[in-house]
């Protein structure tokens, strides 16, 4: 019986795959592939203004949820389940009309904010190109008149 040879090991960034050769006698052993993907990029703490729309958006629903509840608990004519299930609705369409809203509007002022830092640290970088270019010309005339002498 003959042994078979070392299994073989690939790894990239994403994934480890370890394979054996098939042998006759016994048969394919593979391993399936580990793939290690990175979801933090997905998390909502690094999504720009996911936080502030979705607390804007719950606390706008709760509030006209509240009121929704009380002014159908005032008139006895209106059965119970039909209060909350209004409340419900009340809430959850305010919640995310609220929150769309808001995340367009602090979207578009953090791209606006975005493009203004951009402008102003290339403005940063062209000036202070500039002031060195006027420094090398200057050291190159101090160099041109110390050669001429």
């Amino acid at each position: 019986m003959s042994s078979s040879p070392n299994p073989t090991t690939v790894e990239n960034e994403n994934a480890k795959v370890t394979i054996t050769p098939v042998d006759e006698q016994e048969g394919e052993t593979k391993e399936l592939p580990q793939y290690n993907w990175d979801w933090s990029i997905y998390s909502p703490k690094n999504i720009p203004c996911f936080r502030s729309s979705l607390l804007v958006g719950i606390g706008s629903g709760f509030a006209v949820g509240l009121v929704t509840l009380l002014k159908g608990l005032r008139n006895p004519n209106i059965p119970r389940t039909q209060i909350f299930a209004k409340t419900q609705l009340f809430f959850t369409s305010t919640l995310c009309i609220t929150a769309s809203i808001y995340w367009g509007v602090c979207r578009y002022n953090y791209k606006l904010r975005r493009e203004q830092i951009r402008v102003f640290m290339d403005t940063q970088i062209e000036e202070r190109n500039r002031e060195n270019e006027e420094l090398l010309n200057e050291i190159d005339d101090d160099k041109d008149s110390t050669q001429k002498t």
